[in-house]
């Protein structure tokens, strides 16, 4: 599932799950064993589990949120959020303005935050199969070395023509595609808001911050995780297979 939507198209959990049920359901057919790989543990835990039925948002309430994001920013939001859903807001960056107004308005609909309505059984199917939950967690040095090598490796391979693009088709902020690590720093950068160096420091700060927000994720929600703690090279694939039992 990458390149399978247009940057004009927006995605939630729920639709990203249909679609990943059928290529699971795919791979079965064709006696293949499927393996999910990814890092946004949300996605993972609703493949898994299910989705609750969250009650619907009224259009009011929405709007009142976003007036209310707009008015005092994206820091001083972050920061509101945390008051009433903490763990919301823990996994959530400042820039991330789809799911941050989302979980506030969630709960200032229903007075129960967005994080622990996730938690309250699913309403949807969870997948019928022997799953095998696998970690690599490496050191947190050498993640941090890879999340900044891996920003100067988007750079190389055309990045800033890319965001140039991006910014061409004049798409709403709010777009996923907008809030992508790296993108909105490379805007400011194009618009001449801040120089590159700084669009590169900024933009390798924001990928370590979610690094690290996927691990303490991780840690919090796979208590029977097989983990494996080294940096990933093909010399431990041998250990990483011997985690799975077929």
């Amino acid at each position: 599932l990458y390149g399978v939507l247009s940057v004009t198209e927006r995605c939630s959990v729920g639709l990203w799950r249909e679609m990943a049920f059928r290529e699971i359901e795919k791979a079965w057919n064709d006696v293949k064993l499927p393996v999910v790989v990814g890092g946004t543990g949300l996605y993972l835990k609703v493949l898994l589990g299910g989705i609750s039925k969250i009650p619907e948002v009224k259009p009011e309430i929405r709007n009142k949120v976003m007036l209310f994001h707009d008015k005092i920013g994206p820091k001083a939001f972050h920061a509101e959020l945390a008051k009433v859903d903490f763990e919301a807001a823990e996994r959530l960056h400042e820039a991330d303005t789809q799911r941050l107004t989302r979980a506030y308005e969630v709960y200032l609909a229903t007075g129960t935050p967005l994080s622990s309505w996730h938690q309250y059984a699913s309403t949807t199917q969870s997948i019928n199969a022997d799953v095998q939950t696998l970690v690599l967690q490496p050191p947190r040095e050498g993640l941090y070395n890879t999340c900044n090598e891996r920003f100067e490796t988007m750079l190389e391979g055309g990045a800033l023509d890319e965001v140039r693009g991006l910014m061409k088709l004049q798409l709403d902020p709010s777009m996923p595609v907008m809030k992508a690590l790296g993108v909105l720093e490379l805007v400011s950068y194009i618009k001449g808001e801040i120089s590159l160096e700084q669009a590169k420091d900024d933009a390798k700060r924001a990928t370590r911050n979610y690094a690290k927000r996927q691990m303490t994720w991780f840690r919090n929600q796979n208590e029977k995780a097989n983990y494996i703690f080294a940096q990933y090279s093909e010399r431990i694939l041998d250990k990483i297979f011997s985690k799975i039992r077929f």
